[in-house]
């Protein structure tokens, strides 16, 4: 986050507040009497958590540049406008905690070369999740 200029204070105040926080279930028949959390967490809780207000803010911010490395390194898919003949090049698509990533077929390549381009795609983006802590969480 503080690649994009926020400061360390607010990012410190951010999660310490989500590591900190004691957290109920709540539904339609009211707040379940069980809570987990608080400031005695023998492991803090890692990431922003569910339903956290500028999680998708938190996740383009993080989200972005992931899928700049994929597109750096070859990945994704690359368009040619046909009036300007401005080349528009994405990896993929990221909302929150959900990501597709995409891969094009050049006109000589086959669907298993296309298949293994999108392999390694993915395995690329895993191990630049992992580099920000982040996981691949398969379900």
């Amino acid at each position: 986050m503080q690649r994009v200029g926020v400061p360390k204070q607010m990012v410190d105040c951010i999660f310490s507040t989500l590591q900190n926080a004691f957290h109920q279930v709540r539904t339609g028949y009211g707040n379940s009497d069980v809570s987990y959390g608080g400031p005695c967490w023998l492991i803090p809780m890692h990431g922003i958590g569910q339903e956290n207000g500028a999680g998708p803010a938190i996740w383009a911010v993080v989200s972005t540049p992931l899928l700049n490395i994929l597109c750096k390194q070859g990945y994704g898919v690359s368009l040619v406008t046909p009036i300007t003949r401005i080349t528009l090049n994405y990896s993929g698509l990221a909302f929150v905690d959900d990501t597709d990533l995409v891969q094009m077929a050049l006109y000589n390549q086959s669907s298993s070369d296309v298949c293994n381009k999108l392999q390694a795609a993915v395995d690329l983006w895993e191990a630049s999740l992992a580099a920000t802590s982040g996981a691949i969480v398969p379900e």
